[in-house]
C-alpha cells in the first residue's frame, strides 16, 4: 500500500486533505436516515454503513454540472474508462451505441442496470446496454458499485456496477429546456423535457408519473476542426494517406510506368484532397480521407417513461415502462473501389483523347485501377434503434419477509440504412467497361447518371436483441446475535435471451445489398441468430461479530447459462467502524461472464486494419519483393475477416466463459460531520478474456502468426465471392487468381489472456458555512491506475497498459473531477474541473515515419468548467454556464486506431468552449 500512495497524485491530494482538515471546524446537523436496499446488496441498509464501495450521483449534481445526456454522466465517474461516442468510420459502426466501461476492463465486463434490473444489451454489437436508452430527465441518482461481482445481479459484473435509478412519486407538472451553443462552427445541440405527475403511494395509496425527453445533437465534421481536418500531420510524423484516391491511380502488370496517375503527367500535381505521393519514385495520389469524415454524428434522440403504482395493504404493485429512440446519421470518405480493370476500348483509357497518354504503358492490354467515387458523395448511414423495457413488480411485507418480486421485459432493435455515397461494385466494373465512368477526371452526365444508379440506398440490416426476465427475492433479520440481529436474503432469476442479425435481401435476386456494398466491411456478412436460457439462485447474509464495531457480508450465488456451463462464487464483505469517524471495510469475490449472444454468433465480416501496414512476404520491410505491388502491398489498410466462433464455423463452447478474482480495502474517515475522506484499494485479475488478437501483434511477428496470414490460395470458394476479398485476389487485368497475395488477416473472436489490473479511489467532501456569505463545498472524486497489465494471447508475456497507449488505446492512470459549489441565497454557483492523466502514445513504427516523433507523450488534458443556478423565482430554476471556459483543444496523437487523425477521438472533449442554458418550470 505505502508503495502505491507514494504515486504524484496521493502526495497532491494528502496535502489538500491536510488543509481541509485544520480549516474544518463545523458540525453539521445530523438527519436521520432510513434503511433501504443499497445496488449491491439484497439486504437493506443505511448507505454510509455500507461494506462495499459505493459512489452515488445525484441527478441535482448533473442539472448543475451542465450535463443533459446518460453518456455524459457516465463520464463523471472517474473509475470509467468510458471513450466519448463519436462515428469511428466506415467499417467501424457502433449503431449509435453508447457504453460505460468501468476500470478500464470494457463495456462488456460493466453492468447497466434500471432500477436494479437489467435491460438488453444493445442489438448491433450486442456486448453492452445502450446508454442512450435511458432517460436523462426520469433519473434521480445513479449508484455505482466499484467493487463487482454482484451476488444480487449477477456475477459477471466484473468491472463494478452502474444502476439508474429513476424517479417515483412526483406531483404537478415541471417543463424544462436546453440549448448548448458551441464557441466553433458546428456540434450545438438542445432539448426539452417534459415531468407529469399525480398521487403519493403514503397518502393517497397511488401514484403516476410520465415522463419525455427529446434531445437533437448537430454534427460536427472533420473539416470543422484544425485538430482532425487532415491525416498529413508532419509535426506528429505521419501520414495517414489512402492510395486509392480520385482521380484514379492505375497499374499495369510487366510495364516499365514512370507516371500512375494522369494527374501526374507532365509535372502536373493531384487536386485538393489527392496529395502528390512524397516518394518522388512514385508518381502516383493518395488520398487524405480524414476531412471527409464526421467527429461526431448528428443525433436525433425521444425517450419516454410511465410508472404507476398502487398500494394493496402491505404491499406495492407496480408497473413500469421505458422507451427509447435513437437515430444517428454519420458520414464517412467517399468509396474506395480497388481491383478494377479498364479495357483500352474506353474513351477514359490514357492516350485515347480525354485522358493525357502515359510513358511505359502497353496500349494494347487493359490496365488496373484503383479509384475513389469522390463524384458519388460520402458515404453515409442512417442507424436507427429503439429501445423498451417493461416491467411488472410487486413489493411489500409477507410473513415478517420483506420481498420484491418482478417480471419483465426488454427489447432492443436497429436498423442500419445507406442513404449516400455507397455504390455496388458490379455497377461500378460494368460502368468502367463499357466506357460510361471516367475514373481519372469530372464525369460526364451519362456517367454521373450511372454513378447515381449504382447508389445503394436501402435497409441494409436488422439487428434485434430480446431479454424476459423473472425474479424474486426475500429479506428479513432471522436471529438476535450478541452483537446484534443476523439478516439474511434469498433470491432467484432466470432469464431468456434471443438475438438475431438478418440482412435486407434484394425482392428481385433475393442477394443482400451489403454484399455488394464494395468497401462497406459487410460484404461476407450473413444471417446470424442465437438464442440461451440462464437460471440463478443466491443467499446473503449480514452478519454482526461485534457490537456496533465489526460485521460481515458473506454471499453465494450460482448461475446456470446455456452454451458455457455452471459456476458458483462467493462473495466477502467486512466492516469495522471502532469509532464514528473511523470505518474500515474490505471485499472478496470471484467472478464468472458468459459470452454475450453477439459474442458467439457475429457474423463474420470483412474489414480494414485501422493502421496500415506492408505485406510481409510481398513487401518486407516496405520494399516490394517478387510478385508485390506497391500500391496493393505496401504501406496499405489490408483486409481482415472478423467474426464470433459460430460465425467462422467453430462450435459455440470453443469460447470459453471469462473467470474473474477482486479484493478491495478500504477506510473512510470523518474528523468532523462536514469533512469525509475516503480511500479505496481494488485489485482486480480476469482470465481467458474475449477479444481479438491485435493487428499490431499479428504484423509484429508474421513468423509466429503465419496461420493468421489467409493468402488467396488458401481462401474458400464461400469466402472467395466476397466482392472485397474476390478484388484483392483476382488480378484485375487477366482476371486471373493471385495466389500469393494476402487475401484478409484472420482475427475471429477467441479466448486471450489475463487482465491484471489494481489502484485507488480517493473521495473527499467538504462543507464550509461561510455565514452571511453563504456556503462553500468542495468535493472530488479520483482513481488513480497503478497497473493494468494484459496478455495478447494465452500463456503470452504482460504488456503494461498503465499511463501508455497499448493495442486498443490507453488506460489512463489518474481522472478526476473535482468541484467547488458556492450557495448564497437562491444563487449557486459551480466550478469544475475534469481532469486525464498524460499517457506514452501508441508510436506505431509502421506509421510513424519520422524517428524524432517516436516516443512522443499526449500531455494530460484538463478542462475547467464554471456554472450558475437561479431559484429565486417561485417554481422557475435557471441554469447557465460555459463547459471548457478555456477552448482547450484535445491533446495531439499519432493514433492509428481510429478514422480520426491527430488526436484520439475517444478520450478527449471535441466541443470546445460551449454555452449552455437551461430554464425549469413546475406548474
Amino acid at each position: 500500500m505505502i508503495s502505491i500512495l507514494k504515486k504524484e497524485p496521493a502526495v497532491i491530494i494528502g496535502q489538500v486533505f491536510a488543509a481541509c482538515a485544520l480549516t474544518a471546524t463545523q458540525v453539521l446537523a445530523q438527519q436521520p436516515v432510513q434503511r433501504v436496499e443499497i445496488t449491491g446488496s439484497a439486504i437493506k441498509q443505511i448507505p454510509s454503513e455500507t461494506a462495499l464501495p459505493i459512489t452515488i450521483i445525484t441527478a441535482e449534481e448533473l442539472i448543475r454540472q451542465g450535463i443533459s445526456t446518460v453518456e455524459a454522466a457516465v463520464q463523471t465517474i472517474p473509475a470509467s474508462q468510458s471513450l466519448i461516442g463519436v462515428a469511428q468510420g466506415i467499417g467501424d459502426y457502433t449503431g449509435g451505441r453508447s457504453s460505460a466501461n468501468l476500470r478500464g476492463l470494457g463495456s462488456g465486463r460493466t453492468l447497466v442496470l434500471l432500477n436494479g434490473r437489467r435491460i438488453a444489451n444493445h442489438a448491433y454489437q450486442g456486448l453492452a446496454a445502450d446508454l442512450n436508452a435511458i432517460p436523462m430527465a426520469a433519473i434521480e441518482r445513479i449508484e455505482v458499485l466499484r467493487d463487482g461481482a454482484s451476488s444480487l445481479y449477477g456475477t459477471d459484473a466484473i468491472g463494478g456496477v452502474i444502476n439508474f435509478i429513476l424517479k417515483t412519486d412526483f406531483q404537478g407538472i415541471e417543463a424544462s429546456v436546453f440549448r448548448d451553443l458551441l464557441g466553433k462552427h458546428a456540434g450545438d445541440s438542445s432539448g426539452l423535457s417534459l415531468v407529469a405527475g399525480n398521487g403519493s403511494l403514503q397518502k393517497d395509496g397511488f401514484s403516476v408519473l410520465g415522463i419525455f425527453n427529446y434531445r437533437n445533437q448537430e454534427r460536427i465534421s472533420a473539416l470543422d476542426r484544425d485538430y482532425g481536418k487532415t491525416g498529413i500531420r508532419p509535426d506528429l510524423g505521419f501520414a495517414s494517406l489512402s492510395g486509392t484516391p480520385h482521380p484514379a491511380n492505375l497499374s499495369q502488370s510487366g510495364s516499365a510506368l514512370a507516371v500512375r496517375n494522369p494527374s501526374r503527367v507532365g509535372g502536373g500535381s493531384c487536386p485538393p484532397l489527392a496529395f502528390n505521393n512524397p516518394d518522388p519514385a512514385i508518381l502516383n495520389c493518395q488520398y487524405d480521407f480524414s476531412g471527409l469524415i464526421d467527429l461526431l454524428p448528428d443525433q436525433e434522440q425521444t425517450q419516454a417513461l410511465f410508472r404507476g403504482a398502487f398500494k394493496l395493504g402491505a404491499h406495492v404493485a407496480a408497473m413500469e415502462y421505458v422507451s427509447a429512440n435513437n437515430s444517428v446519421t454519420s458520414r464517412g470518405a467517399p468509396t474506395p473501389v480497388t481491383g478494377l480493370s479498364m479495357p483500352n476500348t474506353s474513351p477514359f483509357y490514357p492516350g485515347n483523347g480525354i485522358t493525357p497518354a502515359i510513358g511505359g504503358l502497353d496500349p494494347t492490354r487493359s490496365i488496373g485501377v484503383a479509384w475513389r467515387t469522390v463524384p458519388a458523395g460520402q458515404r453515409t448511414n442512417v442507424a436507427e434503434s429503439t429501445a423498451d423495457r417493461l416491467t411488472f413488480s410487486l413489493e411489500g411485507v409477507l410473513g415478517g419477509w420483506d420481498y420484491s418480486t418482478g417480471v419483465w421485459s426488454s427489447k432492443s432493435a436497429v436498423s442500419d440504412m445507406f442513404t449516400d455515397g455507397y455504390v455496388n461494385r458490379g455497377a461500378i466494373v460494368a460502368g468502367i467497361n463499357a466506357g460510361i465512368l471516367n475514373p481519372f477526371g469530372a464525369p460526364t452526365v451519362a456517367g454521373q447518371a450511372a454513378l447515381d444508379a449504382a447508389k445503394i440506398k436501402s435497409r441494409i440490416i436488422d439487428a434485434q436483441g430480446v431479454v424476459h426476465g423473472v425474479d424474486v427475492k426475500f429479506s428479513r433479520d432471522i436471529a438476535k446475535l450478541p452483537a446484534g440481529p443476523l439478516a439474511m436474503a434469498i433470491g432467484a432469476e432466470a432469464r431468456s435471451e434471443d438475438f438475431e442479425f438478418i440482412l435486407t435481401k434484394n425482392p428481385v435476386t433475393g442477394v443482400s445489398f451489403a454484399s455488394g456494398a464494395t468497401s462497406s466491411g459487410l460484404e461476407s456478412t450473413v444471417d446470424a441468430a442465437g438464442k440461451r436460457k440462464m437460471h440463478a439462485v443466491y443467499t446473503e447474509f449480514n452478519v454482526p461479530l461485534v457490537k456496533k464495531m465489526l460485521e460481515a457480508l458473506v454471499s453465494l450465488r450460482y448461475d446456470s447459462y446455456q452454451l458455457s456451463g455452471d459456476t458458483t462464487n462467493p462473495k466477502f464483505g467486512l466492516r469495522f467502524q471502532p469509532t464514528e469517524t473511523f470505518l474500515l471495510r474490505g471485499s472478496a469475490n470471484t467472478g464468472f461472464r458468459a459470452p454475450t449472444l453477439y459474442e458467439i454468433f457475429n457474423p463474420q465480416q470483412t474489414g480494414f486494419t485501422g493502421n496500415t501496414y506492408n505485406d510481409p512476404v510481398l513487401c518486407p520491410g516496405g520494399v516490394p519483393a517478387a510478385g508485390g505491388i506497391a500500391e496493393r502491398d505496401c504501406d496499405q489498410q489490408l483486409n481482415t475477416l472478423l467474426g464470433g466462433p459460430v460465425g467462422v464455423g467453430l462450435s459455440p463452447g470453443s469460447l470459453k466463459a471469462e473467470t474473474s478474482r477482486t479484493w478491495t480495502i478500504g477506510t473512510v474517515v470523518e474528523p468532523t460531520r462536514n469533512l469525509s475522506v475516503s480511500l479505496d484499494l481494488w485489485d482486480i485479475r480476469v482470465k481467458d478474456t474475449f477479444g481479438q488478437v491485435p493487428e499490431q501483434v499479428i504484423f509484429a511477428n508474421p513468423v509466429k502468426y503465419a496461420s493468421r496470414f489467409v493468402r488467396c490460395n488458401q481462401v474458400s470458394a464461400a469466402n472467395l465471392a466476397n466482392p472485397q476479398i474476390a478484388a484483392t485476389c483476382f488480378d484485375s487485368g487477366t482476371g486471373l487468381l493471385q495466389p500469393t497475395v494476402l487475401a484478409y488477416l484472420f482475427q475471429p473472436t477467441e479466448n486471450l489472456g489475463e487482465i491484471r489490473t489494481q489502484g485507488w479511489d480517493l473521495a473527499l467532501k467538504w462543507r464550509l458555512p461561510a455565514g452571511d456569505r453563504g456556503t462553500l463545498d468542495f468535493g472530488l472524486n479520483g482513481t488513480y491506475v497503478s497497473k493494468y497489465d494484459y496478455q495478447r494471447v494465452e500463456g503470452g508475456e504482460f504488456i503494461s497498459n498503465a499511463g501508455k497507449y497499448s493495442d486498443a488505446g490507453p488506460i489512463m492512470r489518474w481522472q478526476h473531477l473535482a468541484t467547488v459549489n458556492w450557495g448564497y441565497g437562491p444563487w449557486t454557483t459551480t466550478l469544475a474541473n475534469r481532469y486525464k492523466s498524460g499517457y506514452l502514445d501508441e508510436n506505431n513504427l509502421d506509421r510513424v515515419t519520422d524517428p524524432d516523433q517516436l516516443g512522443h507523450k499526449v500531455r494530460a488534458y484538463s478542462v475547467w468548467d464554471l456554472f450558475v443556478s437561479f431559484k429565486g423565482i417561485k417554481n422557475l430554476t435557471l441554469h447557465a454556464g460555459i463547459k471548457n471556459l478555456s477552448d482547450k483543444a484535445p491533446p495531439p496523437s499519432n493514433q492509428g486506431a481510429t478514422f480520426q487523425q491527430g488526436y484520439d477521438p475517444r478520450i478527449a472533449d471535441i466541443f470546445g468552449r460551449t454555452y449552455t442554458v437551461r430554464a425549469s418550470y413546475k406548474f
